[in-house]
């Protein structure tokens, strides 16, 4: 039985593709690949968007399992960048990868936004999707 490795699975569509601070994710062979991007749900002049961040780590489980999926989560974001709330906005259908999601997001850090000139409170949805596929 082949080894599961990890594939980077573009979106049809970039939902990010505006943004500068949207991201994806580029890991080594054999491990698993995740991608994320920041979607706009908000109106500022200038969106919130990723700084450097650390990805989110393919739970082990969630690994040996073959689990996949996309799992979204909503940012509130403070006017300093810092995390204010994460909140699961949509499911992937699996625990281990939603929690992984949720726990790494809450130490990201963003690019403020800003309306008007002034720094503000915003909110984004970042998607993360987590994908596996046999060695060829």
């Amino acid at each position: 039985m082949a080894k599961p490795v990890e594939q980077f699975t573009p979106p049809a569509e970039p939902v990010a593709a505006a943004l500068p601070g949207s991201a994806t994710l580029a890991v080594p062979k054999g491990q698993a690949q995740v991608t994320q991007e920041t979607v706009k749900i908000t109106e500022p002049d200038l969106q919130a968007a990723y700084k450097e961040n650390p990805k989110p780590p393919y739970p082990k489980a969630a690994f040996r399992v073959g689990a996949e999926g996309t799992v979204e989560i909503a940012v509130e974001i403070n006017p300093d960048g810092t995390v204010a709330a994460v909140k699961l906005a949509q499911s992937s259908g699996n625990e281990w990868l939603d929690q992984s999601a949720l726990d790494t997001v809450k130490g990201w850090r963003f690019r403020s936004a800003r309306k008007d000139g002034v720094l503000s409170n915003s909110v984004v949805r970042v998607p993360i999707t987590y994908r596996l596929r046999a060695a060829r």
